[in-house]
């Protein structure tokens, strides 16, 4: 199987290549490879929690280690007492809707905490929820693994309506027996507000990374395939959002594409681009 998923990369690739009309350097140059899994880490936060900064660390680091290959997004959701607005000193309200659905489906009691590609997920078990201290190794051994589906997306911006459409083609590397959902969301990264630190001092310059802002899609994602998938085959969606402007920074907001099992939750593979 291994075989065959390196043959299907090596003639994608072979065809990018072939519709190029120059070739500077090929050998020097290669096209990134097909398939290559990207993670993603859900790392459920809130800024009146004092051990939040430590996860959000964690988080950073392994993003440095790995590049574009984890792609991590900040969600605050679970306990009130650490997401909710607390004025003057905690004035923000990050919370989203469709993030409390996704705490509340898969049992977030407790911050900070996180999941890996939601790695583990059972109804009645409590794997997929991870300590931060734990990302780094689920990163490590599962990043190598081929991908099942290569995803492209496409992001076209009207800044005057604030509309954004986003366009995304998906193909399959193998065969699948099971159904697949994805997931098409905006996050906003270097959002400067006060948080509550591990020594229990406020932070009134706290850079918050990568924030759900809304999810385009239903919470826990829309249907992609419906039956078995062959090998190859393309699916092509469009979803159409709204950027809300006197809210948010459109300058630092990137659009997150994942596509899970349908029956685990697992997130098989994912990519990200920015929204202008």
């Amino acid at each position: 199987m291994k075989g065959i998923k390196q043959l299907f990369y090596f003639l994608l690739a072979t065809v990018a290549i072939s519709s190029c009309d120059v070739v500077d350097d090929p050998f020097l140059t290669p096209p990134p490879p097909f398939g290559d899994r990207v993670m993603v880490v859900e790392d459920y936060t809130g800024h009146y929690c004092k051990n939040c900064p430590k996860a959000a660390k964690q988080l950073k680091e392994i993003e440095e280690a790995y590049g574009d290959r984890v792609i991590g997004i900040a969600v605050h959701a679970g306990p009130g007492i650490f997401t909710a607005p607390n004025p003057p000193d905690y004035p923000e309200d990050f919370r989203t809707q469709d993030g409390n659905k996704m705490a509340n489906f898969f049992n977030i009691a407790f911050l900070p905490v996180g999941m890996v590609s939601r790695i583990g997920y059972t109804a009645t078990g409590s794997d997929h929820l991870q300590a931060f201290t734990q990302w780094p190794t689920t990163v490590n051994d599962n990043i190598e693994k081929f991908a099942e589906i290569v995803i492209e997306p496409s992001v076209d911006y009207n800044s005057a309506d604030s509309t954004v459409t986003v366009s995304v083609d998906f193909t399959t590397v193998e065969d699948l027996d099971f159904n697949l959902t994805y997931v098409v969301l905006i996050t906003e990264d270097n959002i400067v507000a006060p948080q509550l630190m591990p020594d229990d001092s406020r932070d009134s310059a706290y850079v918050h990374h990568h924030v759900l802002r809304d999810v385009f899609t239903q919470a826990l994602g829309d249907d992609l395939t419906t039956g078995p998938t062959t090998a190859g085959t393309s699916i092509m969606k469009q979803i159409v959002g709204t950027v809300r402007k006197s809210e948010w920074n459109e300058d630092e907001c990137e659009i997150v594409v994942y596509v899970s099992n349908a029956d685990t939750y697992e997130i098989l593979q994912a990519a990200k681009v920015s929204l202008k």
